[in-house]
């Protein structure tokens, strides 16, 4: 799935069949158009944009009518008023007609979705979602944590949360190597969450530091409510998710990996 400025896109067409009407208004009445210097180069803006949206995203024909376009609309005088003759007129009048005409047949039949606010910023933002030290400390995570924002984001809530299973994976690991606590059988599968929390408990117990006591006690309080989101004896992903259901998973293990961070 690719992501794309819809906004954008509505209004550059609207700029440009605004441009339409007026070109064929002077066109019926015989006389000439102007438009402003910086109508041209926001015209010039938005053909642009539609090219490069063209190239992008499989729509051959349209990103060829929006070069065309442009190219007519870089030859226009760079001057504040600029008067469109019947020469122009002509020049611009079907190239318009093309790009409107071309943006309409690329779109039918295409399935079109559209991300909720919060699933925008799960898809787009750059910056890493569960914080820059969970990035730095679980590098081999980073991407399953990535994606499971975008499947969040796209309503795949089996896929997202598959994507937090294999940073999980990596993250428990971490953990029993750092407080020594078993998290695989012998055969490197993993154990059930009940046992590694267990495993843990044996672990935190006997600590004689409190502040240390506190917050190993901490982490494993957040990986039991990793547990409990899951709703699962293994770290296996069940039949179905629910949004609710993947998105809780997510915050739970966004809290978890975030208080471990420090301590490994």
């Amino acid at each position: 799935m690719r992501a794309w400025d819809g906004a954008r896109f509505t209004h550059v067409l609207t700029m440009v069949t605004a441009l339409g009407q007026a070109l064929k208004e002077a066109q019926i009445d015989g006389r000439a158009c102007n438009i402003g210097g910086v109508d041209r180069e926001n015209f010039i803006a938005g053909a642009d944009f539609i090219q490069h949206l063209g190239e992008d995203h499989d729509f051959p024909v349209l990103g060829h009518a929006a070069s065309d376009l442009g190219v007519i609309l870089k030859m226009l005088p760079q001057t504040e008023i600029i008067t469109l003759d019947s020469t122009a007129q002509h020049q611009l009048a079907p190239r318009v007609d093309h790009l409107l005409r071309t943006a309409e047949s690329s779109l039918r039949g295409r399935a079109m979705f559209a991300l909720s606010m919060k699933g925008h910023r799960l898809f787009t933002t750059t910056e890493p979602l569960f914080g820059q030290e969970v990035f730095d400390k679980f590098n081999g995570a980073a991407r399953d944590i990535a994606e499971s924002g975008k499947c969040l984001a796209a309503a795949r809530s089996k896929a997202a949360v598959f994507h937090l299973m294999l940073a999980m994976e990596l993250t428990v690991r971490a953990l029993a190597n750092k407080l020594g606590a078993t998290a695989v059988d012998r055969n490197g599968r993993f154990l059930t969450w009940l046992v590694i929390l267990q495993n843990m408990k044996g672990k935190i117990d006997p600590m004689t530091n409190p502040a240390e006591k506190s917050a190993w006690s901490e982490v494993r309080a957040l990986l039991d409510s990793v547990a409990h989101a899951w709703r699962n004896p293994t770290m296996h992903p069940a039949d179905a998710y629910t949004e609710e259901e993947a998105d809780a998973i997510f915050e739970s293990v966004k809290a978890f990996m975030r208080r471990l961070a420090p301590m490994v």
